[in-house]
């Protein structure tokens, strides 16, 4: 639900199933609302997100999501970078998870 008073995005997320857990929370937000800074709890544990919690957030979703056994992305001819997989597509929902993938890329730049 979108409230424009408050200045912060709240998820609550499940630590086991992140990715698809925050994008479920995603997915459906109004531009105004995916620009703010994001406030995590993660689901069954306790904790104030001062900080901390987002940065672990941004951490394991980043992790996880761009990993190359997942699919969507792969190691750059470096062996330093990586880069979009051109096989992405038989991921399924790849253009979710790329838009996805987009938006945290976003919000980590301006976290």
């Amino acid at each position: 639900m979108q409230n424009i008073f408050l200045k912060y995005l709240e998820l609550t997320v499940k630590r086991k199933n992140l990715v698809f857990s925050a994008l479920m929370q995603f997915k459906d937000q109004p531009l105004a609302e995916l620009m703010k800074n994001l406030e995590i709890n993660f689901k069954d544990e306790r904790g104030v997100d001062g900080g901390g919690l987002r940065r672990d957030f941004y951490e394991i979703v980043t992790r996880q999501l761009f990993d190359p056994s997942v699919g969507l992305f792969k190691l750059a001819d470096n062996q330093i970078s990586i880069q979009p997989n051109p096989m992405s597509g038989l991921v399924p929902y790849d253009s979710v998870f790329m838009q996805f993938a987009g938006i945290i890329l976003a919000k980590v730049k301006f976290f």
